[in-house]
C-alpha cells in the first residue's frame, strides 16, 4: 500500500509538472506569436510607405512585377509537324 502512494503522490507531481510547463510554454509561444505580428505589421508599413513614395503625384501605381520574373516563361520548342521536312540523298 506504501508503494502505491507513492506511486500516485509521484504521478500527482508529474501532472502538476506538466501542466505548469505547459502553461509556460504556452505564455512563450503567445509572446512569440505575438512578436510575429509586430514585426509583421512594421514589415507591411515599410512595404508601403515605401512603394507609396516611390510613386509620382498623378501617376499610376507601379507594377510590382519583377523585372525578371523568378519563374520565367516555358519557351515553346517546335514540335515534329512545325520543322521543315528534310530531304534525305544517298551519298554515292
Amino acid at each position: 500500500m506504501v508503494e502505491t502512494r507513492l506511486q500516485e503522490r509521484s504521478l500527482t507531481e508529474q501532472v502538476d509538472e506538466i501542466r505548469s510547463l505547459h502553461e509556460l510554454l504556452a505564455a512563450e509561444f503567445k509572446s512569440r506569436a505575438d512578436s510575429l505580428d509586430s514585426r509583421f505589421d512594421r514589415l507591411e508599413a515599410l512595404m508601403f510607405n515605401t512603394s507609396s513614395q516611390h510613386q509620382a503625384p498623378g501617376k499610376a501605381p507601379m507594377d510590382p512585377s519583377p523585372q525578371t520574373p523568378l519563374h520565367p516563361k516555358p519557351t515553346t520548342r517546335p514540335t515534329r509537324s512545325d520543322r521543315p521536312l528534310q530531304q534525305w540523298t544517298r551519298s554515292p
